[in-house]
């Protein structure tokens, strides 16, 4: 008995689309591991800016008070160290933010690996159980005799000389 080659064509067909979705699933993860580094690094050039900020705006509070002929002590110093302060928890700010965006991507990259998985594991099952139903599976019946019925019995046909004893 031979193999039904319709029944041979879509568990092909099935496999290749299980492997199809396994190496979609991996490239999205590719993907988003890419996003989720870049979003780290964009969060860093923001922190960066954010200091930067912070530091222009100290050299300006410092020469307006020094102009001023204010001394850079009590109130004046207050003033600048909160400035210093509030640029560096922006900075902090943005380093968190970066990182969130970066592991919910890698997440979501991990998730859509994970359903490429499953995806080809379901689909290799249904092609294994449509290949059982198409009965692929089943052993072959030996020449000459009847699979339906039993053993004991010789099928039509048969020469019954064999089963004479001398």
């Amino acid at each position: 008995m031979g193999y039904d080659p319709v029944s041979l064509a879509v568990i092909g067909t099935t496999l290749l689309s299980a492997g199809s979705q396994v190496a979609q699933g991996a490239q999205q993860r590719k993907e988003a591991k890419r996003q989720a580094a870049l979003a780290e690094e964009n969060a860093a050039v923001a922190a960066e800016a954010e200091r930067e900020s912070a530091n222009t705006a100290l050299k300006q509070q410092k020469m307006s008070f020094l102009k001023s002929g204010v001394t850079l002590a009590g109130s004046p110093l207050l003033l600048m160290q909160e400035t210093f302060e509030r640029g560096e928890r922006n900075a902090r700010n943005q380093v968190r933010t970066g990182a969130a965006q970066s592991q919910t991507l890698k997440a979501q990259g991990s998730a859509a690996f994970m359903q490429g998985i499953s995806g080809g594991f379901k689909s290799v099952g249904s092609a294994v159980l449509q290949g059982y139903d198409a009965g692929m599976f089943q052993k072959a019946a030996p020449t000459g005799t009847n699979p339906n019925l039993p053993a004991s019995q010789p099928a039509a046909g048969t020469n019954f000389d064999a089963y004479q004893t001398a």
